[in-house]
């Protein structure tokens, strides 16, 4: 049987590890998704709706910002650019 296409391909990468690749299909019967991580059906979240995936992402975010000891999030996404006050 054909594997349907993805609808939404969202990559998510911490600074220097590994790639993780999530896939959203359209489930036709149901206002959800099926999930699919790195090429194979989710273990943890099989199916979800738009929402509870945009909450796990969330989550993974702060969680990796929390692990970093660069302060603020802003600074964290961006350590490398030069950050000059206003009117200069």
């Amino acid at each position: 049987m054909p594997r349907l296409p993805a609808d939404i391909r969202i990559s998510l990468k911490r600074r220097g590890g590994k790639t993780c690749r999530i896939e959203l299909v359209r489930n036709p019967f149901k206002q959800r998704f099926w999930v699919r991580r790195d090429g194979k059906q989710s273990a943890k979240m099989p199916e979800a709706t738009a929402t509870e995936i945009a909450d796990q992402i969330r989550r993974w975010l702060v969680g990796t910002l929390a692990l970093t000891d660069q302060g603020p999030p802003e600074l964290a996404i961006l350590p490398d650019l030069p950050i000059q006050p206003a009117g200069e």
